[in-house]
């Protein structure tokens, strides 16, 4: 038989049957002999933790950083998006860029609080020692570009700009110094690369000397050679002279490159047992 109480939700409610009840009895006697046990079960509920706790507990602190900066900003702060984990050194460009502003926007942030309206001033303060660096770097870089400006010998201007040239893009070395050219920048990491930031440039020393006719009748035979040169059936060039007088020659083409010719000629020279003084 069926037996419906009505019982309180919070509550559980157990039905104890006695032993050697006979099933013919009625409904009162049945309901006399049943014992109910309740017990409470707000005490079992409250040892549980909810789930709102459970997902404070287990935040990650980019959350929880995230969390206040959109509190403390109302909600203006984009989330940070991944925390830095490999070494400065190994970021690209683009990934120094991003975790600097974030770590300026969060900084602030919280200068806004501490600090309303005062922000840049407190953010100066904080790092005084590079402010003094890069002012200290200014003051050189702008006694140099005097320098540069006063000194009228391109190699000495060659000097002074490989002296800077590499701390600095192209687009703000032309905003520095406006005369300068990309050619001129180019040349000057060149130097700073090859010889050295601000060394100076020795040039080898060139000696020239005068041939005499036979000489320089020997070499135009060796130059006049079908394997060095060939003159072309058609057109004509002018050879300019040191006394300013032009001479109308055919055109002539090599068959080898300088560097070839002059190794040759030198050969040419100890089979013909000519001596020369110089390669040059």
């Amino acid at each position: 038989m069926d037996h419906k109480k009505n019982v309180s939700p919070s509550y559980n409610v157990e039905y104890v049957e006695e032993v050697g009840v006979p099933s013919s009895q009625n409904t009162d006697t049945v309901g006399t002999d049943m014992k109910f046990e309740i017990f409470s079960t707000s005490s079992c509920y409250s040892s549980l933790p909810s789930s709102q706790d459970w997902y404070e507990q287990n935040k990650t602190p980019k959350e929880k950083l995230n969390e206040a900066l959109l509190r403390l900003s109302d909600n203006k702060f984009q989330p940070l998006k991944s925390q830095l984990t490999r070494p400065w050194s190994e970021l690209a460009k683009s990934a120094k860029y991003y975790y600097i502003s974030k770590a300026k926007e969060a900084v602030m942030i919280v200068l806004s609080i501490i600090a309303p309206g005062q922000e840049d001033t407190i953010l100066l303060k904080l790092s005084p020692s590079s402010t003094n660096e890069s002012d200290a770097t200014d003051k050189a870089t702008q006694q140099l570009i005097e320098a540069y400006h006063v000194t009228a010998d391109k190699k000495t201007q060659l000097q002074i700009l490989s002296l800077f040239a590499n701390n600095f893009t192209k687009e703000k070395l032309l905003q520095l110094v406006p005369s300068l050219t990309q050619s001129k920048i180019d040349a000057a990491r060149k130097h700073a690369s090859v010889i050295g930031p601000g060394q100076i440039l020795n040039p080898p020393k060139i000696y020239r000397i005068r041939l005499t006719r036979p000489k320089l009748l020997h070499f135009l035979e060796y130059v006049s050679m079908p394997s060095i040169s060939k003159v072309l059936g058609f057109g004509t060039m002018q050879l300019h002279l040191s006394s300013g007088e032009k001479i109308q020659i055919p055109k002539v083409i090599r068959n080898a490159v300088s560097a070839r010719i002059i190794a040759n000629y030198l050969e040419y020279c100890k089979e013909t047992e000519l001596h020369l003084c110089t390669e040059s």
